[in-house]
């Protein structure tokens, strides 16, 4: 039997990104010129992308980079209304 260790928040988060725009780690790492280690460090540790590689990420995925750096950990998370 083969236990996975859960997911961290980031990872959560990425993977449905991901998901919405019908990319995998590997399509991820080579258009956002990263390796695909890094990448896949995001799903199995608890490892999160430093500041400069959110803003790739944002770049590539063409949404805020606060979305990133608040889903890393890097930002507060907003006040709940």
């Amino acid at each position: 039997m083969v236990v996975c260790a859960p997911m961290t928040p980031f990872a959560e988060w990425l993977r449905s990104e991901m998901s919405l725009r019908g990319i995998n780690k590997n399509q991820l790492a080579a258009f956002a010129g990263l390796n695909p280690s890094v990448v896949g460090a995001w799903f199995t540790k608890d490892v999160t992308p430093s500041p400069p590689r959110c803003a790739t990420l944002a770049r590539y995925l063409r949404i805020p980079i606060e979305d990133i750096l608040r889903s890393a950990g890097h930002l507060p998370a907003l006040a709940e209304e």
